[in-house]
């Protein structure tokens, strides 16, 4: 933390020092040398700060983030960073840097406060840090659990956040009309403050989530009410911002039937515009990453540009870039990674990840700034702790009321630890904060009287007030909170093919249920929506439609490369219970010990073992590159080479010892990775008989890769798949 004040303290006394370093150097040269210089255009070295300020500062504030979050989680810091959350350290740092900043830009008398360089604005939030958030949050999301949740997540995010908004701003009004504090409200500015102070922003809360691994239900309610709670808290803010700005428009009449009756129109209008204006750039996205298979460099650039204009696009209408990012996330995650090379969907998926998270550090660092703006804040005790209070005590109602609705129709029911968690995590954030500047530098402000620019400077601080409360002593309690009440935790393990498998049959069986028995639930319409995608959908948008049990085969992909990744990062053969394993695994072990880079060889392997979708069978290789054919040939060569001496070993071992049972599961480990996957299953009668199940459970050929009535009969020892 040292380290970090000394670089900002450096950093801020070189930018403000730069410009009176070049006037002083001018002031002590002696006159006879000005004389002999001034004519002269040719400089050694120049200083342009005012040129590369800005930049300058971003990129330092980049790097002081990232030294703080290394920092953070150093193993010396355990302790602390165990117990308080990334957030509240950087609201901490963001202080002490712009204490520091804002001290040495007033050293010169001649910057005002209101021209400082590191301001936060809503500009800078909206526009360049909330996408990339909003774009990771929706194509990092759970699809399945969220839309079987849908329901739940829209009447927590919807109806929660009106309770929220009105109950908080009819109880302010009433409060100021009382005289309890200095501020006087009027309906529609208390209201309008209610809907900012109704925006949640839990990333403490899910940091926490993801630690503890909460049940899965508890996480996506909380995270879904999040995501939707922005949108929807933005669209009313819009809707009820023209109503607080209609006292103070005395040029024309208004009819206030028809202006909450166009207000209540407009609120639908803009969801559903911002969801069309989402699924428009999807189509759009699709349909281009189908023509992109021989520029795969270009491949992420279409993702992230097109996502940021649906983004744009919806801001430029007046309507929702948040819904229109969210749905086009969930379709681009659908249907564009089958259309894209393997090293594309990685670059995406860990760029995307990378600037979410500067997005959010960035946020957090430049919310401590904020704290030494005085042109932000102006002081109201009563305002301040009423907010908080009633805050604390309107949320826990709405979400208890409304979770014993939801337990009526739902099957699987909320408890009320789940509940008492989801009223504890409305944790205050970026949004909020933002909403508030927007109010405050709205056009117009300046001809306003002096009590409404004041009143909305008090309505930053409350909401400033508010969010360093929530996060710092909610986001530092949830924790313990959850262990004290003993929430339930989810059953973390590695999702196996044979439970892939499982799953999908039971969602079949359950949807023949509730046909048979006349009804119509969400396996049936997932049935319906499956077969249109199939049908119709993947046929249009994806460049080789995959068989439709794609969940599947995509699970035995990643099972097939996480184990062979694990294999050759490993560099060494670990000891395994049976012998005849470890001489399944002998040849990716010797790759990796005797080639320095071994990463052809496992390509080539994972090819030969992955699942191919453009062919109807496992075992097809496809050499796109002919420059490479020589090389590709010269490596199964050495791979059939080394085939063969394992053979003869693993047959030797076989005469001495009874043939061990292999794990229920096929996997990487037990295919051997070898160049074909029928020669590692076929030696063994208990492998051809599960390759001949393996092929009939997932459907892709006709008929059974191997002829079973040419299959010896397996052993009394065998298990069955």
């Amino acid at each position: 933390m040292k380290l970090l004040l000394l670089i900002a303290i450096l950093f801020s006394v070189g930018c403000r020092g730069a410009e009176a370093a070049e006037g002083a150097v001018e002031e002590a040269v002696p006159a006879h040398c000005h004389s002999e210089t001034v004519n002269s255009n040719v400089r050694l070295a120049t200083l342009k700060i005012e040129e590369v300020k800005l930049p300058l500062i971003f990129s330092s504030f980049i790097i002081i983030v990232i030294l703080a979050k290394i920092g953070w989680h150093y193993p010396w810091m355990h302790v602390i960073s165990s117990n308080i959350p990334e957030s509240c350290m950087l609201i901490v740092l963001g202080t002490h840097i712009g204490g520091i900043l804002v001290a040495s830009f007033r050293l010169d008398e001649c910057t005002p406060n209101d021209n400082l360089p590191f301001r936060f604005t809503p500009q800078l939030f909206f526009v360049f840090l909330l996408p990339p958030i909003i774009f990771a949050s929706g194509y990092f999301l759970d699809n399945r659990a969220f839309f079987e949740n849908i329901i739940s997540i829209l009447m927590y995010a919807v109806i929660g956040t009106v309770w929220n908004a009105f109950a908080l701003g009819f109880t302010l009004y009433g409060l100021s009309v009382a005289g309890l504090m200095d501020s006087h409200l009027s309906i529609p500015s208390a209201l309008l403050f209610g809907t900012i102070c109704a925006a949640v922003d839990p990333v403490a809360v899910l940091a926490v989530f993801d630690e503890i691994h909460v049940n899965k239900l508890l996480h996506i309610l909380v995270f879904g009410e999040s995501l939707l709670n922005d949108a929807v808290t933005i669209v009313l803010f819009q809707v009820l911002g023209a109503f607080a700005n209609i006292e103070f428009d005395h040029e024309t009449t208004h009819n206030i039937g028809v202006d909450v009756a166009v207000g209540f129109a407009q609120f639908f209008v803009v969801v559903i515009a911002s969801i069309i204006i989402g699924f428009i750039f999807g189509i759009i996205t699709c349909l281009l990453t189908r023509l992109t298979h021989h520029v795969h460099v270009l491949e992420p650039v279409f993702l992230f540009v097109l996502g940021y204009l649906s983004y744009l696009c919806a801001d430029l209408f007046a309507f929702s870039g948040i819904i229109s990012l969210i749905v086009f996330a969930i379709m681009v995650k659908h249907y564009v990674p089958p259309n894209l090379s393997f090293k594309s969907n990685i670059t995406f998926k860990y760029f995307l990840k990378m600037i979410n998270v500067l997005a959010e550090m960035v946020i957090f660092l430049y919310l401590g700034i904020a704290l030494y703006d005085d042109h932000f804040h102006s002081w109201d005790t009563g305002l301040v702790l009423w907010t908080i209070v009633l805050t604390l005590i309107f949320r826990p109602i709405g979400t208890f009321v409304l979770t014993l609705l939801l337990n009526r129709l739902r099957f699987h029911k909320i408890t009320l630890k789940d509940t008492f968690i989801m009223s504890f995590s409305g944790l205050r954030g970026a949004v909020a904060f933002s909403l508030a500047l927007t109010r405050l530098f709205e056009e117009g402000q300046s001809s306003l009287p002096e009590g409404e620019r004041t009143l909305r400077k008090r309505m930053v601080t409350a909401v400033t007030a508010l969010l360093l409360f929530t996060v710092f002593v909610q986001g530092t309690t949830i924790k313990p909170l959850v262990r004290m009440i003993k929430v339930k935790i989810e059953n973390v393990h590695q999702v196996s093919l044979n439970e892939v498998i499982h799953n999908d049959t039971m969602e079949h069986i359950n949807s023949g249920m509730q046909d048979i028995a006349g009804t119509f639930g969400f396996n049936r319409l997932v049935e319906i929506l499956q077969f249109l995608d199939v049908k119709y959908f993947r046929k249009l948008f994806e460049r080789f439609p995959e068989a439709k049990d794609r969940d599947i085969i995509n699970k035995f992909k990643k099972l097939q490369f996480k184990e062979s990744t694990q294999e050759v990062e490993s560099h060494h053969c670990n000891t395994e219970t049976h012998e005849e394993h470890r001489l399944l695994n002998d040849e990716v072990c010797e790759a990796a010990k005797s080639c320095e880079d071994a990463v052809p060889i496992l390509d080539e392997i994972l090819k030969a073992n992955r699942f191919n979708p453009h062919e109807d069978h496992y075992n097809h290789v496809i050499i796109h590159d002919e420059n490479d054919e020589i090389d590709h040939h010269l490596q199964k060569v050495k791979l059939r080479k080394r085939l063969q001496v394992r053979k003869g070993r693993r047959s030797t071992f076989q005469r001495r010892h009874t043939t061990p049972s292999f794990p229920t599961i096929p996997t990487s480990s037990r295919t051997g990775l070898v160049a074909s996957p029928l020669e590692a299953i076929e030696e063994t009668d208990s492998g051809r008989d599960r390759l001949v199940s393996l092929s009939a459970v997932i459907g892709q050929t006709d008929e059974p890769m191997i002829d079973p009535h040419s299959v010896p009969q397996a052993s009394s020892n065998d298990t069955p798949l």
